[in-house]
């Protein structure tokens, strides 16, 4: 049993592993490319993975920090309900409730406050090769005092990202559960309901990376003066040319 254990534990490490990777690999090309068309320069895939050499590990690092932040928040919120229900079993029902709906309340708000505050911190870690620690500084920093628009942009991708779903799984969900559980037919709209799901998924997955992708420079703009930036470094080399 041991065993088992121990190869089931070592099993899923080495899928997280894999997963920080080849997520981390995925939102630096994306994040590379939209950089590349952002700028006003052709690209390719080739052109978007390249400049992700040695850059891997520090991508995968800062979404293992970005991940492990979060999650305390979650486990600070079970924290709260355990002591709610610790008031509860001690009699005093009403301050149970009252702990419980405000530290849930609390929980919530402040994982999405942290997440808010993150949203360009993988840009900022590709486009300026900063490190993971520095990455959510600076992501920190460019999001102060824009959060509201953060959070109008999250939920605008998360309501696209639903919709093409339903759009896409929807139909094969809601006939597989009219259908009788033993039935083929209930496998077979499951089945495919699963997949088209998938497909759904890779078609909206982009969409969110992109967004923040073009809100870091859109951040950069308001708070830096990218584009005046962008614009004299521009004039530089044709006023070389002039002389």
């Amino acid at each position: 049993i041991l065993g088992a254990v121990l190869w089931f534990a070592g099993a899923m490490i080495g899928m997280l592993v894999i997963y920080f990777i080849t997520y981390a690999v995925a939102l630096g090309a994306t994040t590379v490319a939209v950089s590349q068309l952002y700028m006003g320069r052709s690209t390719s895939i080739r052109e978007a993975y390249l400049p992700l050499g040695g850059r891997v590990g520090r991508l995968a690092l800062l979404l293992v920090l970005v991940s492990i932040r979060l999650f305390g928040i979650v486990f600070l919120g079970f924290m709260v309900f355990g002591i709610a229900a610790a008031l509860g079993v001690a009699g005093s029902p009403i301050l149970a409730g009252l702990v419980g709906f405000v530290g849930a309340a609390g929980a919530v708000l402040l994982w999405v406050w942290t997440a808010l505050r993150y949203a360009v911190c993988v840009p900022a870690a590709v486009l300026e090769d900063e490190t993971a620690s520095d990455a959510i500084r600076r992501s920190i920093e460019l999001t102060r005092g824009s959060l509201f628009r953060v959070f109008v942009l999250l939920v605008f991708t998360m309501v696209i990202t639903y919709a093409v779903l339903a759009m896409f799984q929807g139909p094969f969900l809601l006939v597989g559960a009219m259908a009788d559980p033993d039935s083929s037919t209930f496998f077979w709209m499951n089945l495919l309901g699963t997949i088209t799901g998938a497909l759904g998924g890779a078609l909206t997955a982009p969409l969110m990376i992109v967004a923040f992708a073009v809100l870091y420079y859109d951040l950069r703009v308001r708070n830096e003066g990218l584009d005046l930036q962008l614009m004299l470094a521009g004039l530089e080399p044709a006023a070389e040319s002039d002389e």
